[in-house]
């Protein structure tokens, strides 16, 4: 018996971060770490949106529902992007789905044919250039740059579009750099994708973490709501990634046939998961606003922590919990290779996990020999303090 050949084209954090398996035995062995490298906000989902999931369930809301998502939350997705982005969504452009990550994969799905040419953020988010290459597509780099904030240069991308060009992904806050697009930026990435009549996947799932400026959409630009995909989802401005919860918002074409495919994959996103969606749309927002505070607070920090270690240089980042260290200084200091070495290196000798920064990039210079390193800051300050603390007894 043989997998399937596709299954060749689909990367995995596992093969990519080299010390997997010793860090799944160090915690199994009870051994303390401090664990930079999850993604996931280490605050409860507020009290109002789990009890109104707890009381859905209660009440026997454990059935399907339409595979676009139920009424009342579309509606209400609608209207909260609306005041958000700045430009009428209607709910019929709605899709829900247990989490945003499928919705990349829908998107992709319904908008390009095998042969056609996607441009990805590098470093950026894998499962983009994963699922590219899954379904024939060839994903193109586009460099996200140290000395920009890890932002790009227009005239870089302009350079990249060709006729084979269909689409531009971007994300904005990034993961794995915390880099902010500005709306200079945007209007660039606008101007070419009208130009190319080119598709564009806006992943903004850290939309509300953005500490120093106003976060803006492309799809708010004149023109761009039409040649737009929105990504979003509750599990990072909520702190609900198990609830599994995201949403997308497309002209009605491609919401359609995102939804059809979405009926034809996993039916719908749990009912009692929606109605916890809706209660936390129309909630308060007292506990994302210090969640917020917590998460900048967070951010100076280890920024500021990491910056004062030897041979480590980080840029300050704008939005989602990530800092991207430059750490060759302290791969020479150490004699290590790489970036790669360095998260082998402080496991074993400081109990502190990291990730590389080989797992984000596309371009073998820096995959094959990364140069930084990613780390969460969504967990409590006095861990980040210890993590630091460690680091520099061994650094």
């Amino acid at each position: 018996m043989q997998i399937a050949r596709r299954m060749q084209r689909l990367g995995g954090l596992r093969g990519a971060f080299a010390s997997f398996d010793s860090l799944d035995q160090m915690l199994r062995q009870g051994i303390d770490i401090v664990d930079f490298t999850v993604g996931d906000p280490d605050f409860a989902t507020p009290a109002n949106i789990a009890d109104a999931g707890i009381q859905a369930i209660r009440e026997g809301r454990t059935h399907y529902t339409p595979s676009r998502g139920i009424a009342p939350l579309r509606r209400r997705i609608a209207e909260s992007l609306s005041a958000s982005r700045r430009v009428e969504f209607d709910a019929g452009e709605i899709v829900v789905a247990p989490g945003a990550k499928i919705l990349v994969t829908y998107a992709l799905l319904s908008l390009i044919n095998p042969g056609d040419e996607v441009i990805v953020p590098d470093p950026g988010y894998p499962a983009y250039r994963s699922m590219v290459e899954f379904l024939g597509g060839t994903p193109v780099p586009m460099p996200l740059l140290e000395e920009r904030s890890f932002t790009f240069d227009p005239s870089t991308l302009g350079e990249l579009v060709t006729e084979k060009t269909k689409m531009i992904v971007i994300n904005s806050p990034n993961n794995p750099t915390g880099g902010v697009l500005s709306a200079s930026d945007l209007r660039a990435i606008a101007e070419i994708a009208h130009g190319g009549d080119i598709w564009v996947l806006s992943d903004e799932v850290y939309c509300e973490m953005v500490y120093d400026r106003p976060f803006v959409s492309i799809a708010s630009i004149p023109g761009m709501k039409e040649r737009t995909v929105l990504l979003d989802s509750f599990s990072k401005t909520y702190a609900m990634t198990g609830w599994r919860l995201g949403f997308a918002a497309a002209p009605r074409a491609v919401s359609d046939a995102m939804s059809l495919l979405a009926g034809n994959i996993h039916s719908s996103a749990a009912e009692f998961t929606q109605h916890a969606g809706l209660a936390a749309l129309n909630g308060p927002r007292t506990s994302l606003h210090a969640m917020i505070k917590e998460y900048r607070e967070r951010r100076d920090m280890l920024w500021e922590g990491l910056n004062k270690l030897p041979g480590f240089s980080c840029a300050k980042p704008e939005g989602a919990f990530y800092v991207f260290p430059n750490v060759n200084g302290a791969c020479k200091r150490l004699g290590l290779h790489d970036a790669r070495e360095l998260e082998q290196f402080l496991l074993r000798e400081a109990r502190v996990a990291v990730t590389s920064a080989g797992y984000y990039y596309h371009c073998a210079a820096f995959s094959e020999h990364p140069q930084n390193l990613r780390l969460s800051y969504a967990l409590a300050k006095e861990r980040i303090r210890e993590g630091l603390r460690r680091i520099a007894e061994v650094t």
